[in-house]
């Protein structure tokens, strides 16, 4: 799949110079036996372009090099540099490299995949996913690089095989025992209210207690479109005292079915406790259905039905069953028209340069 992955980012060639400045237009200047050929800069990047794409990648560097000294033409050169870095396996400092371009255009796609296509080689999947799905926004995307993309965040979720997660913090609570703040409460025996001052311990307490949680998810393939997920949490809030710490744990576990390219579905049974001060406050099992189904463009759509049995130490009225239904779609807008060609519009000069047209071609392509 990386394979492929590698062949279509290179195929399509996008933005590249509509046309290139003649390598040959300045005249040699042949002076004791060697030659030397005066170049602008953009003959220069032009020259570097052309010899990235036909591989000849030492013959690139020095040209690359030479034009730190044009910073105008800045992005253009990180661009080639990720990509040459990139061909050569230097996974780091192509991240690099495409970073800076993005710095500068964020709206350039075709660094955005390239970025994406060097995460994925270096197994940093989840910030891939991240940027596959950001380029999915693109509404100029060519039909074949869309499904390319699908393909590279399929590939992707069927190796995430764990995640797990620690969360600290603080948790402010201005009734942490859910008590009146009142002195006094009245009692009324028929001869009329009679005041009844309440313990200190009985009265409402602030306080700010700490707060550790944990999550993770375990995904066991079996076979293609089958695999076993099995999920659990945990949370414990202490409070001042111990007739207000809160502590609940799930565990979740069933299989998974991958419906095609572009969606799952899975069915787990769950198991559940939580406990308030010591004592059961909600306790059982029951069963959760998701769905997950991924549209083009990045666009999500989620469902998830979780039915359980409870049961509580407090009281049996707290006993029974719960019904739960969850529903999200998941959409980010492209990036405004208007935006974009504000930054084209502030790059263009009259010299067509390298990148700023949203072309999508073959590498050396000049037609």
């Amino acid at each position: 799949m990386l394979t492929c992955l590698s062949r279509l980012l290179i195929g399509i060639g996008a933005v590249l110079l509509g046309a290139a400045p003649a390598i040959g237009a300045a005249p040699l200047d042949c002076r004791d036996g060697t030659c030397t050929r005066r170049m602008t800069a953009p003959e220069l990047l032009a020259a570097a372009e052309k010899a990235v794409l036909d591989k000849r990648f030492d013959e690139a560097r020095p040209m690359l090099a030479a034009l730190s000294n044009a910073p105008d033409m800045a992005m253009e050169r990180h661009f080639l540099q990720g990509y040459l870095a990139s061909q050569t396996s230097d996974l780091k400092t192509a991240e690099h490299e495409f970073r800076a371009v993005l710095r500068e255009r964020p709206d350039m796609t075709r660094a955005r995949l390239e970025l994406a296509s060097v995460l994925m080689r270096a197994g940093k999947d989840g910030a891939a996913d991240h940027h596959f799905r950001l380029a999915e926004q693109d509404a100029d995307l060519p039909p074949e690089i869309e499904k390319t993309i699908r393909q590279a965040r399929g590939v992707i979720r069927s190796r995430r095989n764990w995640t797990f997660n620690v969360d600290v913090g603080l948790v402010p609570d201005s009734n942490i025992n859910n008590a009146t703040d009142a002195r006094t409460i009245n009692f009324d025996f028929g001869t009329g209210p009679i005041p009844v001052t309440l313990d200190p311990d009985a009265r409402r307490k602030r306080g700010i207690g700490q707060s550790v949680g944990a999550g993770g998810s375990v995904r066991l393939r079996l076979k293609d479109g089958l695999a076993v997920v099995v999920d659990a949490n945990g949370q414990f809030v202490n409070q001042r005292g111990s007739d207000a710490d809160d502590v609940s744990g799930l565990i979740a576990a069933g299989p998974e079915f991958t419906l095609g390219e572009n969606a799952r579905l899975s069915v787990q049974a769950v198991g559940f406790s939580h406990w308030f001060g010591g004592t059961v406050a909600q306790q059982g099992a029951g069963i959760r259905l998701s769905y997950q189904l991924n549209f083009d463009r990045g666009q999500r759509f989620g469902a998830l039905l979780d039915i359980r049995q409870v049961d509580s130490d407090f009281a049996a009225a707290y006993d029974g069953e719960s019904y739960a239904a969850y529903f999200t779609y998941e959409y980010s807008p492209p990036v405004d028209g208007r935006i974009r060609n504000a930054v084209r519009t502030a790059r263009r000069s009259a010299i067509g340069r390298l990148f700023e047209r949203r072309i999508w071609r073959q590498p050396g392509d000049r037609g």
